[in-house]
């Protein structure tokens, strides 16, 4: 089985994700940009995979 993923379900993961973030916080933490927007990853440990 694959883990990679097409360019277009990405986007629109991404696109659901940045549209929906805010409703699975508590109120509390609502409108605190408190979840990622992004991730970086070491190069290196990518290599080794």
């Amino acid at each position: 089985m694959s883990q990679f993923i097409s360019l277009q379900q990405a986007i629109d993961m991404t696109t659901l994700y940045r549209a929906e973030k805010e409703n699975i916080l508590a109120n509390a933490y609502k409108g605190q940009n408190i979840l990622a927007r992004c991730e970086t990853f070491d190069r290196e440990i990518l290599i080794l995979c």
